[in-house]
């Protein structure tokens, strides 16, 4: 219903008017068109957010893997030194992986953060 007063006096008008027409008619959940409209357009916007959201974490997921292969490209010779002079696989990997989350989650955290106050 649209008017300028409240809902409660617009429902009384209605189903007062209505009772002359048709006794048994009835007005089921009476609301205002903007409640109607709030509530059409919040299912809305949590989708879209829910959406943005989770394309800024696939896109931070893709770019933790870049990082990283970035990383291991540009260390190559370091590696091989270090593998060489008899360090573990494991040790190798350890250093590889600590360093790309290191940066990938700086990345993350800055790209969540941006994206939480440009929803607000």
């Amino acid at each position: 219903m649209l008017s300028t007063l409240n809902t409660e006096a617009v429902t009384k008008l209605a189903q007062s008017a209505l009772s002359k027409v048709n006794s048994g008619l009835a007005i089921a959940v009476p609301q205002s068109m903007d409640a109607i409209v709030a509530q059409a357009l919040g299912q809305a916007r949590l989708m879209m957010w829910l959406l943005e959201f989770s394309l800024a974490l696939r896109f931070a997921c893709e770019h933790r893997v870049r990082t990283v292969a970035y990383s291991v490209e540009q260390r190559t010779g370091e590696i091989g030194v270090r593998m060489a002079l008899g360090a573990q696989t494991r040790d190798v990997l350890r250093l590889i992986v600590n360093q790309g989350m290191n940066l990938s989650s700086l990345a993350w955290r800055s790209e969540s953060w941006r994206h939480l106050r440009s929803a607000a």
